[in-house]
C-alpha cells in the first residue's frame, strides 16, 4: 500500500475459514526486516512492535472474520512492513504488506522549450 505523508492508511486482512472469531494482532517490524520470508524466523525474536489495539478492530464480512488497522497522519516512521497475525484454538496464520511512501508524479517542464 502507498500513502502520502500526512494522510491516513488503512489495511485489512480476512480469515476466509474459521469456526470462531480469531484473535487478531497487528505487528510493525523494525526497519531491519525488509522482506516477508524472514517473518517466521523473527516472530520469536521480537524484532517487531505490537500495534496498540485502539488503532485496529475486528470485523465480519459475510461468513469471514477480519481485522482493519488505520494509521492516522502517516509519518516517515510509519513506513515499513506490517503483519496481521490471526490465531484461534485451531492454529495461527499471518499475512504481511508494506506501507510505502507515495510520491506524486511530476510532469516535465516545457518552460523555455519550443514545441
Amino acid at each position: 500500500m502507498t500513502v502520502e505523508i500526512g494522510k491516513n492508511a488503512t489495511m485489512k486482512c480476512l480469515v476466509l475459514v474459521s469456526g470462531t472469531l480469531p484473535d487478531f494482532r497487528w505487528l510493525k517490524w523494525d526497519k531491519s526486516v525488509t522482506f516477508a520470508s524472514k517473518i517466521k524466523d523473527n516472530l520469536e525474536s521480537g524484532s517487531y512492535q505490537l500495534i496498540d489495539r485502539r488503532y485496529y478492530h475486528s470485523m465480519q464480512s459475510g461468513e469471514s472474520y477480519g481485522s482493519e488497522v488505520t494509521i492516522t497522519n502517516v509519518t516517515e516512521d510509519d513506513f515499513g512492513l506490517y503483519t496481521c497475525y490471526a490465531s484461534n484454538h485451531i492454529g495461527a496464520e499471518y499475512n504481511s504488506a508494506f506501507l510505502s511512501r507515495y510520491v506524486r508524479p511530476t510532469t516535465p517542464s516545457t518552460r523555455g522549450k519550443n514545441l
